[in-house]
């Protein structure tokens, strides 16, 4: 337990966190690396701590009384909404003629006359709004500074992991030239001189895929900690993701994907879950049975455009009352096409359009 991790600086005890009294770890045992270090930087033990936290931590805010007030506005209008039209929607709209999406509105009715209903809303402004009570922070002294020190490092990017959860630190550098080295790929991207403003603008990233990586696979094998060094590996691959919840196809694609999705009922290999999963296994196997399972590496970035269209336009022929009658194939497939071929990113000061394959992302 005292003797010094391989690769790093503290004692394996003070990486693991407190162990139960009876229940000590021995070194055969296996532990889920939760951060991966493969920079320059030397992280310290403050720095350390508040990683092991994850990337989906949120720190307690300063409080801000007027985002606060108009916050617990927007849901007092959000109720009043719903008390109005929620009966109406109800009973009157049928199901046929119900809008797949609604466009966001601002409308702000007027108080209704369900006096329950204003006095919630008028009690939860008032007490949130006048309440003196001192919220506790949730870091500590120490983890504050780690967190600006970290935030203030432009010589590092900090990603969580393709799978697995972990937090993984690189050089910028480092991260940038394997970035750049996927876009190099003439059959899949292209430079362009398209340009998007900040508003509407998607940007390329990518998640390290430890899991794949055999030198990362060593390293967590031979450390055996929750947190592990091990400098620029050179077999670390990336799932590139074109991040663009403001994009201007963002809208369409969503659309699209509602109209779609009832097609993937229709495929007979179509799995929805674990569970769907189970009630597919037969209740009895042969005893000398052997289960075999497949992947499909970068799935989504290997389906080519045209045959994603083909593969979609013969679902639309080959099935019945599947899609809205409202909407005709000709106009989906359009739709699909446009949004495939206007895949335009951001990425290290230049633009990109992806002209062949599918991207992965949100």
């Amino acid at each position: 337990m005292d003797t010094l991790n391989k690769y790093s600086h503290y004692n394996q005890h003070e990486l693991r966190g407190d162990i139960p009294e009876g229940n000590s770890l021995t070194n055969t045992e296996k532990i889920h690396p939760r951060i991966i270090n493969l920079s320059h930087r030397k992280l310290q033990l403050r720095e350390i701590n508040l990683l092991k936290r994850g990337l989906k931590f949120t720190p307690t805010p300063n409080e801000d009384k007027t985002q606060l007030g108009a916050d617990i506005d927007e849901f007092g209008r959000r109720l009043r909404i719903n008390y109005i039209f929620c009966e109406d929607n109800e009973e009157n709209e049928e199901e046929e003629n119900k809008p797949l999406v609604r466009n966001k509105s601002d409308w702000i009715p007027k108080p209704t006359k369900d006096k329950d209903l204003e006095e919630t809303i008028k009690t939860l402004k008032t007490n949130s709004l006048t309440s003196n009570k001192n919220v506790k922070d949730n870091l500590t002294r120490e983890e504050k500074t780690a967190l600006q020190n970290l935030k203030s490092d432009k010589s590092i990017i900090i990603k969580e992991a393709d799978k697995g959860n972990a937090v993984v630190i690189m050089d910028r550098e480092y991260y940038r030239d394997n970035i750049l080295n996927m876009l190099q790929d003439e059959m899949s991207y292209e430079v362009t001189d398209k340009k998007l403003d900040r508003q509407t603008k998607s940007y390329f990233y990518g998640l390290p895929k430890i899991h794949k990586s055999k030198e990362i696979s060593n390293a967590i094998s031979e450390q055996n900690s929750e947190y592990i060094e091990l400098l620029t590996p050179n077999d670390l691959k990336f799932r590139p993701i074109v991040g663009g919840p403001s994009s201007v196809t963002q809208n369409l694609s969503h659309f699209i994907d509602i109209v779609l999705k009832p097609l993937c009922r229709e495929v007979p290999s179509f799995i929805r879950d674990d569970l769907d999963f189970l009630n597919h296994l037969p209740k009895t196997v042969n005893p000398n049975s052997e289960l075999i399972t497949f992947d499909i590496v970068s799935l989504y970035t290997n389906i080519p455009h045209d045959l994603g269209i083909t593969a979609v336009k013969y679902w639309l022929e080959n099935t019945e009352n599947v899609i809205e009658n409202r909407l005709t194939k000709e106009f989906i497939l359009a739709s699909l096409k446009l949004i495939l071929e206007r895949n335009i990113f951001y990425f290290n000061g230049t633009y990109y359009h992806q002209k062949k394959r599918n991207s992965y992302g949100y």
